[in-house]
């Protein structure tokens, strides 16, 4: 049995954060999406205006497009930072105890006991793990156990109960988007290229 007690510092929030996001690689927010327009319409606005310095007109027009989606990326894109410090309940402390059989914990002001098989996923780092139940996602930091080995006990136990995510953290995503999206600037770049070639009559 290994007690925690303690509250997340800005610092582990970001790093939870980060750990949530590769427990749910799929979810992409529409601010992530229009930065992935975005990027691609510069690239085709870069593209146009190199093969056509004389009239960039074209250039002009893929520019306009990115514009507005980099423009609502940034100011709807995630930060966590800016969320720790303006939400008090994220300061609120944690305690608990992490035993063989289950994660005790005191959950949105109630006590409870959580079997390790409810858990479908776990994913970590050497300063947080965030452990998920169905869609809650139960953090643990390092600044919450008394020192460094009681911590390290904490942890070989949970990733002896909970599964890593499948993937290992959303790697296989990473890849798949990263495929989607130069496909996708494939696509919208020899559509622009065949419609601007002469027709023949």
């Amino acid at each position: 049995m290994h007690a925690y007690q303690g509250a997340l510092t800005e610092d582990d929030y970001v790093e939870i954060a980060r750990l949530q996001r590769r427990l749910s690689p799929g979810a992409r927010t529409v601010a992530e999406w229009l930065l992935w327009f975005g990027v691609g319409f510069l690239f085709m606005s870069a593209w146009a205006y190199l093969g056509n310095r004389q009239n960039p007109s074209e250039a002009v027009l893929w520019f306009g497009l990115a514009l507005p989606c980099l423009a609502f990326w940034w100011f709807r894109r995630p930060d966590p930072r800016r969320l720790w410090r303006s939400t008090p309940a994220l300061h609120e402390p944690y305690t608990g105890q992490v035993t063989e059989s289950a994660l005790e914990a005191r959950l949105v002001g109630t006590d409870a006991r959580i079997p390790w098989p409810a858990f479908t996923a776990r994913a970590g780092s050497p300063r947080a793990i965030v452990l998920l139940a169905g869609h809650i996602c139960v953090p643990l930091a390092r600044g919450f156990f008394p020192s460094e080995p009681e911590w390290l006990a904490a942890r070989a136990i949970v990733e002896r109960c909970v599964p890593l995510p499948p993937g290992r953290g959303g790697g296989h995503s990473i890849v798949r988007t990263t495929v989607f999206w130069v496909v996708l600037v494939l696509v919208i770049f020899l559509a622009w290229h065949f419609a601007r070639l002469p027709k023949v009559h």
